[in-house]
C-alpha cells in the first residue's frame, strides 16, 4: 500500500505539473481571459489561465494600456480579481499602471466592496 500511495502521489504531481487536470478548448488564452474577466466568468478565467504556457505573462499583458486586473477592478469583481492576484506575481500585478498611470486599486468605484479595496491595495 505504501508503494501504491507513493505512485499515486507521483502521478498526481506529474499531472499537476503538466496541467493535465484541466480539459480546455482554449486556443487563445489572452482573448479567453479578457472575455472571462469582462463577463465575470470565474471558471472560464481559470481555464484560460490553465491553458496559458505562462500565466504570469498572460496576466501582465495589456490591451489599450489595461491589464486584466485593471478590468476586474473597474468592474468591482472581487472573485475574479482574487483569482488573478493568486495566479500571478501579486506585487507586479497590484502595482501595474495602465496607460493613464492608474493602478488597479485606483480604478475602484467609490462604492467598491471593502474586501476588494483591501485585495487591490498596493503592497
Amino acid at each position: 500500500q505504501n508503494t501504491d500511495s507513493k505512485r499515486l502521489q507521483a502521478f498526481i504531481r506529474a499531472k499537476w505539473a503538466q496541467r493535465a487536470y484541466v480539459s480546455s478548448d482554449v486556443t487563445d488564452a489572452d482573448e479567453a481571459l479578457r472575455d472571462a474577466v469582462s463577463s465575470s466568468d470565474v471558471l472560464s478565467a481559470l481555464a484560460a489561465l490553465a491553458a496559458a504556457p505562462d500565466p504570469s505573462a498572460l496576466l501582465a499583458r495589456r490591451h489599450g494600456g489595461e491589464a486584466p486586473l485593471h478590468l476586474a477592478a473597474r468592474k468591482g469583481d472581487l472573485v475574479v480579481a482574487a483569482l488573478l492576484v493568486l495566479n500571478g506575481d501579486s506585487g507586479e500585478l497590484l502595482n501595474a499602471v495602465d496607460a493613464e498611470g492608474r493602478r488597479p486599486h485606483d480604478l475602484l468605484a467609490g462604492d467598491a466592496a471593502e474586501a476588494l479595496a483591501e485585495l487591490l491595495r498596493p503592497r
